[in-house]
């Protein structure tokens, strides 16, 4: 195997990464919100305009309290309110206002659109190369990871 080829690949994979980051991050300025905030409402958007914050911690694998903080902001600019949830006392339903469904309208429905439109221009063999190829990687980095922390003490 050719190592310096390997690493240049991995470099480049890392661009394209850190590249794709940059792209969200403008659209979570020009909406007005830092990045946790705005994946916050990514996902609130995503899920219909009600969810739990475990399920966004979950869905995204952010932090409870990355997601907190998000929430704590959005909640303060009035695009979401907490709500008792029927279902687990010790849990808070998170729910878009009327002020957060129009800002979702706004910023968030647009990207899904722009994502969905950027999936329709890729063939449907490239959109399965790059989910499995992603999966892929995921799955053996994860292995990797998981016998490098086993060893840890």
């Amino acid at each position: 195997m050719d190592k310096k080829k390997v690493h240049t690949q991995l470099m480049e994979y890392y661009q394209i990464f850190k590249e794709t980051d940059a792209i969200y991050n403008r659209l979570a300025k020009r909406a007005g919100l830092a990045e946790s905030a705005y994946w916050v409402m990514y996902s609130i958007r995503m899920m219909d305009g009600r969810c739990t914050q475990k399920e966004i911690c979950s869905q995204w694998s952010l932090s409870k309290q990355t997601v907190n903080s998000g929430l704590k902001y959005l909640e303060k600019e009035g695009l979401i309110m907490l709500a008792e949830f029927s279902e687990d006392r010790r849990s808070k339903e998170i729910l878009l206002t009327e002020n957060g469904e129009k800002f979702s309208k706004k910023y968030i429905d647009t990207v899904f659109e722009m994502e969905m439109e950027t999936f329709e221009k890729m063939s449907d063999r490239e959109r399965k190369g790059l989910i499995d190829s992603s999966r892929r990687y995921r799955d053996l980095l994860q292995k990797q990871a998981d016998s490098f922390l086993d060893r840890q003490v």
